[in-house]
């Protein structure tokens, strides 16, 4: 049975009301006050929790719901959220990721904040026929005795996390090869974290690098391997990629509807600026290029994630992260320049936008990146073939 319309409404609501009361407290610079807000989304069953038994397992963003009866939801609530804080957003969007990739395994209690990783120093870990060679953390057998070693980059998570999931590379000595998805606990003896210093945007975000030096693992900390933890990796890169195009929507419009606003209420040279052809002209462009990533949202929105394949889903994921650059990207940066030199000063939310928006460009996949993996994923489908 999937969500009904006023459902869908109802949870839309509700998350832009939340959204005006995060946007109104200032959490860009009170992580306290983030969290207390995360827990709200949790109590709303906004937010994905990994216990089957809390709300937030089904209804929550990036929860079950979205892999069994629709993406719609979970696209909605992240752009609505997007247009009032997009860190907040993004924290959300970090404990749905988490909660996707445990696959509804119910192997931590509930509201536990989980920080999710996989990418290395070399590039986004998809194609080669699911190999590991750009991993950066591995897991090693070694004399029966297993070991987790390495680096992940850019962790995100809700807050400070109490446990992780993570991607890991399997041996390639071993002659396995493929991936493995590790659970760790907050306290693991032999892991390291390393907070990102003060950054431009998503500032709500926790956001880390992870070491692991000689991590000892039980067997029941790997939650999945070979074909079973690649397949999963992918879902969750593509989902991240679809979650960073929803937020990058919210922050397009939110900036347009402003800009417009601003037009309306600017007197200069004799008419409101509004009237100026110039001026129509970024509002015009900037509403192209919202419409725009929003037809590549809406591809496969209104099914579940199970019955996306996954070769349609990266090259609906590549699209969205590239048409954040191409599309929201712009839109800001147009909306900004009607308001001017002001559209560049703090008094207005626009340069915080641009900050959030830039930043969810280049997270976990710069443009080149996305389009070299793109253009992999339509060689193999074949110039002109059919597959989403």
């Amino acid at each position: 049975m999937g969500i009904s319309k006023e459902e869908i409404s109802l949870l839309e609501q509700t998350a832009r009301r939340l959204g005006a009361q995060v946007e109104a407290s200032g959490v860009e610079e009170d992580p306290e006050r983030a969290m207390a807000f995360f827990e709200r989304a949790w109590e709303l069953g906004m937010a994905a929790d990994p216990d089957p038994a809390a709300p937030g397992f089904m209804t929550g963003v990036w929860g079950r719901a979205a892999v069994e009866e629709s993406l719609r939801p979970s696209l909605r609530v992240l752009s609505i959220l997007g247009e009032f804080s997009a860190g907040f957003a993004a924290m959300v969007h970090a404990q749905g990721l988490a909660c996707l990739a445990l696959g509804g395994a119910p192997v931590f209690p509930i509201r536990t904040r989980l920080a999710v990783g996989w990418l290395s120093d070399y590039g986004i870990p998809i194609g080669e026929g699911g190999r590991s060679a750009g991993a950066g953390i591995r897991l090693r057998n070694s004399s029966g005795v297993l070991r987790l070693e390495g680096t992940v980059r850019f962790l995100i998570a809700s807050g400070p996390p109490q446990g992780y999931v993570l991607f890991a590379g399997l041996d390639d000595r071993s002659g396995e090869g493929g991936w493995a998805l590790i659970l760790l606990d907050a306290t693991t003896t032999g892991v390291r974290i390393e907070l990102l210093p003060e950054r431009l945007g998503l500032r709500s975000l926790w956001m880390a690098h992870l070491y692991g030096e000689a991590v000892h693992l039980a067997p029941d900390r790997i939650l999945l391997r070979g074909p079973e933890a690649d397949q999963r990796l992918r879902q969750v890169l593509a989902i991240d990629y679809l979650g960073q195009a929803a937020m990058a929507l919210g922050i397009a419009r939110r900036s347009l509807r402003e800009a417009y606003a601003y037009a309306r209420q600017r007197y200069q040279g004799g008419r409101w600026i509004i009237d100026h052809p110039a001026v129509r002209l970024l509002l015009g462009t900037a509403a192209f290029d919202c419409a725009a990533l929003e037809a590549v949202l809406e591809r496969h929105a209104d099914v579940p994630l199970k019955a996306v394949g996954d070769a349609a889903l990266l090259r609906w994921a590549a699209a969205a992260k590239l048409a954040i650059g191409e599309h929201a990207y712009r839109a800001v940066t147009n909306s900004m320049q009607v308001l001017g030199g002001y559209g560049y000063m703090e008094d207005y939310p626009l340069a915080r936008r641009l900050r959030d928006v830039a930043t969810l460009r280049t997270l976990h996949g710069a443009p080149d990146l996305i389009r070299m993996v793109l253009a992999g994923l339509e060689k193999e489908k074949g110039i002109g073939g059919s597959g989403g």
